[in-house]
């Protein structure tokens, strides 16, 4: 009996009352380290994305207006013309000959009318001469209008600066009035089409600038040049068009890729992608640290991306935002955190 008194009071000397060793050892627990960087509000301009193609500003088919044999074609398919260049000569036949007779007509009923008018002077010559000399004249010039409009149409011309996308046509070939003789593209500027939804049109503006992204690259000189005012009937979705300059031809007709168009700048925050996670409910979250170094979680919406990372918003202005061992901490939890440089966790 005495033996086991001495144990209880010993145990009262060794184990001091009131002490509860689970409980020591959590406060003797460390801070889990966490590694942080402050990020601070900045204007972002978000992008309308929408997918796209090139095509050419104008496609012109250059028709005969007169029948008869091909007698030149000086410029090949796929070459470049200026405004003017002839595209396709006809053999003139006998029509430079008829409008030499016609001009000649004309200056003979000139000088007719002329001395009709001077004898009416001279009161011998009737009101009805002298109109049917001016009708005379007038017909001489309608005559002669056609017979020069038919020698000039001998040789067809661009209309524009292109290229020969087509010339179906061969020397010696017999055309008729109407017949296609050239195709002429004009891809420069290239014209930049695109079909965009009812909210993102509303967002677009004319003359606003965009960039066209393709396998090729980027071009960030394109302008909006076009914005449709009503949908199509089946998808119900607005046409878009933009121009973009092509002196060198580095674009053709035909290439897929994405027409982006900054909006208006908004306040946001951009963040490695690395730091996003999901909450119990599926949304985007990120963890900060909030005062005393404790964990809270904070919901955002991304709202673009570039090569620096992702731009979100719903942050506070200037937030200490954890970059590494998010996964680990708990919000409400404080942490030992490490602060790095911005630039190290954006390279």
């Amino acid at each position: 009996m005495a033996l086991l008194i001495f144990v209880w009071l010993s145990s009262a000397i060794w184990w001091p009352k009131g002490t509860n060793p689970s409980t020591n050892k959590t406060q003797l627990a460390p801070l889990t380290p966490v590694e942080a960087t402050w990020v601070v509000e900045q204007f972002y301009h978000p992008s309308v994305l929408v997918q796209a193609k090139t095509k050419a500003n104008r496609v012109v088919n250059i028709r005969a207006e007169l029948s008869g044999q091909v007698l030149s074609l000086p410029v090949e398919r796929g070459s470049d013309v200026v405004v003017g260049e002839t595209i396709c000569g006809l053999d003139p036949q006998d029509r430079h000959a008829a409008n030499a007779s016609a001009e000649a007509a004309v200056a003979q009923a000139e000088l007719e009318y002329t001395g009709a008018l001077s004898l009416k002077q001279k009161g011998v010559q009737s009101e009805l001469a002298i109109a049917t000399s001016r009708a005379n004249l007038e017909a001489a010039k309608a005559h002669h209008s056609k017979t020069d409009y038919q020698v000039k149409k001998l040789q067809m011309q661009a209309p524009f600066a292109g290229v020969i996308e087509d010339r179906p046509l061969e020397i010696g070939d017999y055309v008729q009035a109407g017949q296609i003789c050239a195709s002429v593209v004009e891809l420069d500027p290239m014209l930049i089409t695109a079909q965009i939804s009812a909210a993102d049109i509303t967002q677009l503006r004319l003359g606003q600038r965009a960039r066209f992204i393709y396998s090729g690259g980027v071009i960030d000189s394109a302008f909006i040049t076009y914005l449709a005012a009503t949908a199509d009937m089946i998808t119900q979705t607005y046409r878009v068009e933009a121009k973009v300059k092509n002196s060198g031809g580095v674009l053709r007709a035909g290439i897929a890729g994405t027409l982006a168009a900054e909006t208006k700048a908004i306040a946001a925050h951009l963040i490695p992608a690395s730091v996003l996670l999901l909450d119990d409910s599926g949304d985007t979250m990120v963890k900060i640290l909030s005062d005393g170094n404790q964990i809270k979680n904070i919901n955002v919406q991304q709202l673009g991306v570039d090569e620096n990372g992702i731009w979100v918003s719903g942050l506070p202005e200037r937030s200490a935002l954890i970059t590494m061992g998010q996964n680990y901490v708990t919000a409400g939890e404080n942490v030992l955190p490490v602060f790095v440089d911005p630039t190290e966790k954006f390279k």
